[in-house]
């Protein structure tokens, strides 16, 4: 019996070093979108493949997080069940260690991206460089010819739009995983 509480002991101090990983590589994540999505917004910068490694990230915290969030206490996980329907209620169930600052910067996250997208989507078409001229094209037609600035603008979009939804997600993922108690888990160690 004694065995088994050791193991047992010995997996949650292993899923407590899991989520501080998690937890880090998501404020990491966050800060690196917001970087990229600065530079975008201040100087039209379209996306590289340098920054591919922003949604593969994603992957890389969302399933871990996701395992995370599943490990709730048996209250806890039971009354999720239970407000699955209640959207505010879960989101305070699953940020109810994050301190009100990290809630309030996840709640500011969630709602610019719709901004940002219907901001971005009043502006349409799809530019192209045709002969050496900068041009937008609009369901096929000529819409307009663009300078180079606008031309860097117009590429730009989808670069402002996904960083702006990596910065929420990542941010959503440090809040959940918020409590990883580092204390505890070195205290365990030196026993």
């Amino acid at each position: 019996m004694n065995k088994v509480n050791s193991k047992i002991e010995e997996i949650r101090i292993r899923n407590q070093k899991g989520k501080l990983y998690v937890f880090l590589f998501a404020v990491f994540g966050s800060i690196l979108g917001l970087i990229v999505h600065l530079n975008a917004l201040l100087y039209d910068y379209r996306i590289s493949y340098t920054y591919f490694y922003l949604i593969v990230g994603i992957l890389a915290i969302g399933l871990p997080g996701s395992y995370f969030v599943r490990e709730l206490d048996p209250k806890d996980a039971h009354e999720a069940d239970m407000r699955r329907l209640q959207p505010i209620k879960t989101f305070r169930l699953y940020l109810k260690n994050a301190p009100a600052w990290l809630r309030i910067l996840i709640i500011i996250s969630f709602l610019y991206v719709p901004i940002i997208i219907y901001l971005l989507s009043l502006q349409k078409g799809t530019p192209k460089i045709i002969e050496g001229q900068y041009i937008l094209y609009l369901n096929g037609q000529l819409n307009k010819i663009l300078t180079k600035n606008e031309y860097d603008y117009f590429l730009a979009r989808d670069t402002k739009i996904l960083s702006a939804i990596w910065i929420a997600f990542y941010i959503y993922v440090a809040g959940v995983l918020y409590p990883f108690n580092h204390k505890q888990i070195t205290q365990e160690q030196k026993q």
